[in-house]
């Protein structure tokens, strides 16, 4: 029999759904839910709009009471949906206090990767995994090899704590140093709360409710301060476990001191370039997306030229809520970042800005106006990408002295081809970092003598 056509990844087009013709939509009716209660399980209606949500797909629809029938016979729905069940079958079964904890390439919405933001990890973060639907010999060979904790179903009740590394207020987040019982590498956990549901439904269902206990702290006038404790499924935490964990990675999430370095080009090539040549990690995991072997699912758009095209996919923080949206775009082409581009690069960039804008319209509904579009300098890894987020998300690495719009950078190049060859780039560099003594070796930043002295 014929096979029923499938979504497919075309040169320069976005992936289409397979959904048949459907009516236009309408907002998401509670009442659906005592009607239909296995879509508790998917559907996710999206605020002020007609639209619904669906956990497996990862994707926006039309809404209305057919529609979200007829989506819920499509193949494709099918299959993500036992992929989605799989995953937290999987992943209740890690603990029997039923937390949550990340896995490496899961995009399951119950996983959420707020700390670990792909486009800012090191290779040695990403722990390969079998894929239980492309077992390739290749994957399987790297999988047994694996030594990691993650191989097996983790709880952390076997976590020994050694030292507490960091602690961020604002981001809620806690970053603790330990060894996990039968493995002799250290391991971090990192702990964040995660972000409040914008739905009204969420929202009573999840606070506003009678399993939800109060406890009073104090009044004063109209004001009163309380404990509260939501009900269970809205009362989680993120966790994500990195092991083994290099001391790169202690480093990086320790606390630690940040100073501002003005780059010059010749500082670029002289004392940055010659470092991150020489200390580089290996770009492996981008070629594995690049080259379709690994997370080739969440491919939303792939252009193949080899000069002007770069494929689109979430990033794994997203837990895809419109109002957090956090998308990356990957460059065919090998680019370092924002220092070699030029004019023979503007193709290339206005591709990825206009493609890209289309794109997330089109998919998750979101105009150019409410987007915001940048790139890192210096970036984690030296592999030119480009962000798209929520204007309205506080996103990490927007700080000016990180991020670079990217119709900015067009800008300046239109106005000056070689203009990145020649500006001198500003961005904060910690004291733990190799090119920290690098950069007061050479005067750019002072030694620690005379910081010492002009504290006193």
């Amino acid at each position: 029999m014929p096979k029923t056509s499938q979504s497919k990844k075309a040169k320069g087009k976005a992936v289409k759904s397979d959904l048949p013709k459907r009516s236009s939509g309408k907002k998401f009716q509670l009442q659906w839910y005592d009607e239909y209660p296995e879509w508790r399980n998917w559907v996710r209606p999206i605020k002020n709009d007609n639209l619904f949500y669906c956990r497996a797909c990862k994707k926006p629809f039309s809404c209305s009471k057919s529609n979200i029938e007829c989506h819920e016979k499509t193949k494709v729905h099918a299959k993500a949906f036992s992929l989605l069940k799989f995953d937290e079958a999987r992943i209740l079964s890690q603990t029997a206090s039923g937390k949550f904890l990340t896995r490496s390439g899961s995009t399951v919405e119950v996983e959420d990767y707020s700390v670990l933001n792909m486009a800012d990890r090191k290779p040695e973060e990403i722990v390969t995994e079998c894929s239980p639907e492309k077992k390739v010999k290749s994957e399987l060979e790297k999988c047994e090899n694996d030594v990691s904790v993650h191989k097996s179903a983790i709880s952390l009740s076997n976590f020994q704590m050694k030292r507490l590394l960091n602690v961020n207020s604002a981001r809620k987040q806690v970053f603790v140093e330990g060894n996990f019982a039968g493995h002799d590498s250290s391991a971090i956990v990192i702990l964040e709360k995660k972000s409040f549901p914008v739905e009204e439904i969420f929202l009573n269902r999840g606070f506003f409710n009678e399993g939800t206990i109060i406890r009073k702290n104090y009044r004063n006038g109209i004001y009163g301060n309380y404990e509260c404790f939501p009900t269970r499924e809205y009362n989680g935490i993120n966790a994500t476990v990195i092991h083994p964990a290099s001391q790169s990675h202690l480093d990086k999430y320790s606390v630690k001191e940040l100073h501002l370095v003005e780059e010059t080009y010749e500082t670029y090539k002289n004392i940055t370039l010659p470092h991150i040549e020489s200390q580089q990690f290996s770009l492996e995991w981008v070629d594995n997306i690049l080259a379709h072997r690994a997370e080739a699912d969440r491919i939303i758009y792939e252009d193949k030229n080899k000069e002007t095209g770069f494929l689109m996919l979430p990033d794994l923080k997203w837990d895809g809520n419109p109002e957090s949206l956090t998308v990356l775009a990957l460059a065919i082409k090998r680019i370092k970042s924002i220092r070699e581009l030029n004019a023979s690069h503007l193709p290339l960039l206005k591709n990825i800005q206009k493609a890209g804008i289309e794109t997330i319209l089109k998919k998750y509904n979101v105009p150019a106006s409410r987007l915001r579009i940048y790139l890192h300098y210096r970036p984690s890894y030296y592999h030119l990408h480009v962000h798209f987020t929520y204007l309205m998300f506080e996103s990490q690495g927007t700080f000016v002295e990180k991020a670079h719009l990217l119709s900015t950078v067009i800008q300046n190049i239109e106005l000056m081809p070689d203009y990145y060859q020649k500006a001198s780039l500003s961005f904060a560099v910690a004291e733990n970092d190799p090119l920290y003594k690098k950069y007061q070796e050479h005067g750019l930043l002072p030694s620690e003598t005379s910081s010492s002295a002009e504290t006193s």
